[in-house]
């Protein structure tokens, strides 16, 4: 498998030929892929509201860039990095792991 960072770049690229350079680069200029395996994506953003958007609007792009590039489908999580979350770490642990498990993914 390719690194995250390579991966990234390469969606980020493909989905600024589906959408526009400003919205790939407004919404997701400070998003960055925290985990990447065969059948997963785990992204973090710093925003609240932009992890809201990307998460709602963007997840389907995303996938189907890796589907198209890579020949993979993966399940997409996007999390808010710990600095911008209201909750305590330990909370905040508890919440992303039941949002995981909703979606399916096995976080443990």
């Amino acid at each position: 498998m390719y690194t995250s960072s390579y991966v990234w770049a390469k969606v980020l690229t493909y989905m600024e030929g589906l959408l526009t350079d400003t919205v790939v680069s407004n919404w997701f200029e400070d998003a960055e892929v925290v985990e990447l395996t065969d059948q997963k994506m785990v992204l973090c953003s710093h925003d609240t509201f932009r992890r809201e958007i990307i998460e709602t609007r963007f997840v389907p792009y995303i996938q189907d860039a890796v589907r198209e590039l890579f020949q993979k489908n993966v399940d997409v999580l996007v999390l808010v990095s710990a600095a911008e979350s209201p909750l305590p770490d330990f909370l905040l642990l508890d919440k992303l792991l039941v949002i995981a498990q909703s979606k399916g993914i096995d976080a443990v």
